[in-house]
């Protein structure tokens, strides 16, 4: 698993009252910049800007801050629903240096003990396994090979087949390696992958350190990110008005001025033009949102009484002939102590997953685990939980990605400033780090250091 100002107070104070129920001459509430969107890119601008003297207001649809990044109570446990790993467990790494000082802890996610179980077969020897998940994960390093063998337009469902050709896979071996090899690049980049482009495949980059989970889930670091914020939740912005003297926005819970805007809210909502923009956006800008994809990454989250699992692994192939909605889960109990999983899909899969209720999604998952482990060993779990960000209105998907037909250029014309005072934020606002919680959190820090004039590299911990 990145502000606004406001005129026009005395004019509405010299009309008439309006209607009960009618907000079209609500008092605007005025101040310097308004945030919309309180995850970790819009806290971070308002952190930035705020410790720096300028009146914020952030403003968020939902009901809670963290956006994308959510702990939830499963089964007494603190739960990532939403972004579950920091990737780069280093002093370099923003998010590690505030997490921190907030009081999380990171533990390294680095266990290499893989297993696969594969319909009609069962468990796989675990000297059959292994070359199956490196190879998987070679096709990274062989990808300036892939893309000279390949069209500018190639996909990496593409590559993947040629790099299946290129090793002579064939027979069972070449399905094991193409279902592993598919869900590596699924995971990493949330689309499917016969829509991520294989000309932007692993450009990005990354933080020294390999990935580590937050112990006791996210939710301690986005507290600290809300504090001392002035932040309305439950307020969603329908319109964004902007000229050279300022902006106004419009929302469910009234009007608000300001001289500067950010603008954090996920891809998807502004694929879906789900916010107004008066003038309307740039074409270069809206060309690129086009351009840009949001990917599916659900989460079905297990808890039990008893372990019968991990001595066959820590990360689990569920591998099936059909669609394969479950094709992946973790041990959890390495990280809370206490027996679970999580099943994780992406791409096709993710949408799948996303579409069932919580009953349907876990009744899936269930069934997955007793196809792996003997039905007399697995009890129902004691608690479940699942996701469905593809389907949530105010994120459209889990996080972006670049499809075939896009370049990563197209992200970074999305962020930064249109017109005069609006600007955009947000993890897929940065070639560099999309997708990732650092992205999001870079690029709040870009946009509150453009508005400031200044270069603070930081999120304060304190306003």
């Amino acid at each position: 698993m990145r502000a606004w100002s406001w005129v026009l107070v005395a004019a509405a104070c010299n009309k008439e009252p309006a209607p009960i129920g009618d907000d079209t001459d609500d008092v605007p509430e005025a101040t310097d910049v308004v945030v919309v969107g309180a995850g970790v890119a819009g806290m971070t601008a308002a952190r930035v800007l705020a410790a720096n003297g300028k009146r914020v207001i952030v403003v968020e649809a939902r009901d809670r801050v963290g956006g994308r990044v959510h702990s939830a109570d499963v089964g007494g446990i603190a739960t990532d629903l939403g972004a579950g790993w920091v990737h780069g467990n280093d002093a370099l790494n923003p998010v590690v240096t505030f997490c921190t000082a907030a009081g999380l802890r990171f533990e390294a996610d680095d266990s290499r003990k893989y297993a696969i179980w594969d319909e009609g077969f069962g468990w796989l020897e675990r000297r059959d396994a292994a070359p199956i998940v490196v190879g998987a994960i070679s096709i990274a390093r062989q990808a300036d090979e892939l893309r000279a063998a390949l069209p500018a337009d190639a996909s990496m469902e593409d590559a993947i087949v040629q790099w299946l050709d290129n090793v002579g896979a064939e027979g069972d071996i070449r399905r094991r390696n193409k279902f592993v090899g598919t869900w590596w690049v699924e995971d990493n980049y949330a689309g499917q992958a016969d829509e991520i482009a294989l000309a932007s495949f692993n450009q990005d980059l990354a933080f020294p350190g390999g990935d580590a989970v937050p112990v006791g889930g996210y939710g301690r670091c986005i507290e600290k990110f809300a504090e001392g914020l002035d932040i309305r939740t439950s307020t969603k912005v329908t319109r964004v008005e902007h000229s050279e003297s300022g902006v106004t926005v419009k929302t469910s819970a009234g009007t608000f001025t300001a001289g500067d805007v950010v603008v954090t809210v996920p891809l998807g909502v502004l694929k879906a033009a789900a916010i107004a923009f008066d003038p309307p956006l740039s074409e270069a800008r809206q060309g690129a949102i086009g351009r840009l994809a949001m990917g599916a990454y659900e989460k079905v989250v297990l808890r039990f009484t008893a372990d019968f699992y991990s001595e066959t692994g820590d990360y689990f192939w569920h591998m099936t002939r059909g669609p394969g909605a479950y094709p992946y889960a973790e041990d959890t109990q390495r990280f809370t102590g206490s027996p679970g999983m999580t099943f994780l899909s992406a791409g096709s899969s993710g949408k799948r997953i996303a579409s069932l209720s919580t009953s349907g999604a876990v009744d899936g998952a269930m069934r997955a685990v007793r196809e792996m482990w003997s039905e007399a060993t697995v009890g129902d779990p004691t608690a479940s939980a699942s996701t469905s960000w593809w389907e949530d209105e105010f994120s459209r998907g889990s996080y972006s990605f670049l499809p075939v037909g896009s370049a990563p250029g197209d992200m970074d014309a999305v962020g930064g400033l249109e017109a005069s005072h609006v600007r955009f934020a947000g993890e897929h606002t940065d070639a560099r780090f999309y997708g990732t919680v650092h992205g999001a959190l870079i690029s709040g820090l870009r946009e509150a250091n453009a508005i400031l004039g200044t270069d603070v590299r930081e999120v304060p911990t304190s306003l």
